[in-house]
C-alpha cells in the first residue's frame, strides 16, 4: 500500500512539473522524468520522516523533564524550548532555573536570548551582561555577541562596539563580528568606519576553515548589501 502511494505521488508530481516553463521539458522524457520525480519525492519523504522523529524525540524529552521539577531540569526545559524556538514559553523554566542555580551562566544565557526573541531588549542586556560577567567565553563567545546585538537593538551602539572589541580582544574579529561593528558604526552614522567593517567580513570569511566557510560566505553577503546602504 505504501509503495502504491509513493508511485501515485511520484506520477502527480511528474504530471505537475511538466508544465512547468523551462524545467519541463526534460520531464517530458518518460525515464528520466519519473526518475528524477521519484528522487525528489524520496529527498522530501526522508527529510519530513526525520523531522516527525525529531519532533517526537523533542516532545518525549520535554514530558521527562516536566516529570521531575527541580532547578536543573526547570533550566534544561527551557534551554530546549528556546532552542525549539518557543522564547515566550522559555522564559518561566529558566527564571525558576536561575532562582535555584544562580551559578549557572547558561541559563542566563539563554534567558537573554529568549527575552531578546520577544524583543524585550532592556531585559535581554541586563540578563546578557550578567551572564558575561560569570563567563564571557561562554558558547566561544557568543554570549557578547548577543550582548552586543541586544545594545545594538536597545539602540546602545556605543555599548555594542565596546562589546564587540570586548569579543575581538579574546577571540579575534570573525565575519560576524566585523559585521556587527559594521552596523554600530552605520547606526552612528560613521559611514567610513561602518564600510571598512564591512569590507573586512568578505577578507575575515576567505580565512575561515573550508568547514566554517558556509557561514562566512553568508556574513560576506550580508556584508555586501549592508554596504550599499551604509
Amino acid at each position: 500500500m505504501r509503495l502504491f502511494g509513493f508511485f501515485l505521488v511520484v506520477f502527480l508530481l511528474l504530471s505537475a512539473l511538466r508544465v512547468v516553463p523551462v524545467i519541463g521539458a526534460v520531464f517530458q522524457y518518460p525515464l528520466v522524468g519519473v526518475f528524477l520525480a521519484a528522487a525528489i519525492v524520496s529527498v522530501v519523504a526522508a527529510r519530513t520522516g526525520s523531522e516527525v522523529v525529531k519532533s517526537r524525540k523533542q516532545a518525549a524529552e520535554l514530558r521527562r523533564l516536566e516529570a521531575v521539577s527541580t532547578p536543573h531540569n526547570r533550566g534544561k526545559l527551557g534551554r530546549l524550548l528556546e532552542m525549539g524556538g518557543r522564547a515566550k514559553e522559555a522564559i518561566e523554566p529558566l527564571e525558576e532555573a536561575i532562582a535555584g542555580e544562580p551559578e549557572v551562566v547558561e541559563w542566563h544565557y539563554r534567558l537573554g536570548r529568549a527575552q531578546f526573541a520577544l524583543s524585550n531588549f532592556a531585559a535581554a542586556i541586563k540578563t546578557l551582561q550578567h551572564a558575561a560577567e560569570l563567563n564571557e567565553e561562554y558558547a566561544y563567545g557568543d554570549v557578547l555577541l548577543s550582548l552586543a546585538e541586544a545594545q545594538r537593538r536597545g539602540r546602545q551602539s556605543p555599548a555594542a562596539l565596546e562589546t564587540l572589541e570586548r569579543y575581538e580582544t579574546l577571540n579575534g574579529p570573525t565575519p560576524e563580528s566585523a559585521y556587527r561593528r559594521g552596523q554600530n558604526h552605520s547606526a552612528q552614522k560613521d559611514r567610513d568606519q561602518a564600510r571598512a567593517a564591512f569590507d573586512e567580513v568578505a577578507s575575515l570569511a576567505a580565512s575561515l576553515a573550508a568547514y566554517q566557510r558556509k557561514t562566512g560566505r553568508s556574513w560576506a553577503a550580508k556584508a555586501l548589501f549592508a554596504r550599499l546602504f551604509s
